[in-house]
């Protein structure tokens, strides 16, 4: 497992992998980051979760790629279904994500949080970086310097 300590909303090149829920929301942690930092992320979003409700089209297990900047990507891992208190994260959404990124992401480096889906998602760190391991091996995990 490779851990840097930096910013991940500093990256300029790859892609960098953070986990969303299936309501059209991102009203907290990095996912409002992100959103406030690049608002066509948080659009095209929007988009497909109103598009996919209105068909009654699963979205578990999706991984939606926005090209925010010439060489930099951010891809919305849906591995929740809703938000609030408790467990939100889908572990096994959460490995057909990270499969799905180590599968499509053609050597450009896959930039994921520390702790993703553990915050606000409510998931066990040990569980999430067994399927980061397994699945998405070659990934960077950041780990926000304060």
């Amino acid at each position: 497992m490779h851990i840097i300590e930096d910013d991940i909303l500093l990256m300029t090149t790859g892609t960098i992998a953070h986990q969303v829920n299936c309501k059209g929301v991102m009203g907290k942690g990095l996912a409002l980051k992100i959103a406030n930092k690049w608002p066509n992320v948080f659009q095209l979003y929007r988009d497909f979760v109103l598009h996919n409700q209105a068909s009654g089209t699963e979205m578990l297990a999706f991984v939606q790629y926005c090209q925010v900047e010439p060489y930099l990507y951010v891809a919305n891992c849906f591995a929740q279904k809703g938000y609030g208190c408790g467990l939100q994260t889908s572990y096994e959404a959460l490995a057909l994500c990270f499969e799905q990124l180590s599968n499509s992401v053609n050597q450009r480096p896959i930039y994921i949080p520390y702790g993703m889906g553990c915050g606000l998602g409510g998931g066990d760190w040990n569980k999430v970086s067994q399927l980061f391991e397994v699945f998405c091996p070659e990934a960077i995990l950041v780990r926000k310097t304060k």
